[in-house]
């Protein structure tokens, strides 16, 4: 995705406040509080933390459905740091989301990872359609640090 100008959650605080950007990441939180007039609030998190996303009554009436369902998701939008505090308060105002959850089924797991195991890989790839898995031989949980070039052939491999 960063080949697409996707930017990770670690890069964002360095973007300044009012930019268009993208981010993508796995949905962790997704809230519609009645009090909240229509915006839904999102958490998605990368590799590298998490991001908060706004989205306004407008957006989600369009997107309901990538909204309420992407399980992974990357959203374009504009960032915004708040400058009462800081730019201790950030958050991208979504503009536009795109449904990525199809990608799930593409599982990099690494040899000697014991939080996704190669032997459990199976049979998550099973509970998903279509899934294929790729392993890196020798790396651990954190085989994007560990093997990087490695987890980009596997994931070349599966979009060719």
């Amino acid at each position: 995705l960063s080949m697409k100008g996707v930017l990770r959650a670690i890069d964002l605080p360095l973007v300044k406040s009012g930019r268009r950007v993208r981010t993508a990441g796995m949905v962790i939180t997704r809230q519609r509080p009645g009090t909240a007039k229509g915006f839904v609030f999102l958490t998605l998190e990368d590799e590298t933390g998490a991001v908060n996303v706004i989205v306004w009554p407008g957006v989600f009436e369009r997107q309901r459905r990538e909204v309420l369902g992407a399980q992974l998701m990357t959203v374009y939008g504009t960032w915004q740091c708040d400058t009462d505090t800081g730019g201790k308060v950030r958050h991208l105002v979504a503009q536009r989301i795109v449904d990525h959850s199809a990608l799930l089924g593409e599982l990099v797991v690494g040899s000697r990872d014991m939080m996704t195991s190669p032997r459990g890989a199976p049979k998550l790839a099973a509970a998903l359609q279509d899934a294929r898995i790729a392993s890196i031989e020798g790396s651990g949980h954190a085989l994007m640090a560990e093997y990087p070039d490695a987890v980009l052939d596997a994931l070349r491999g599966f979009i060719a």
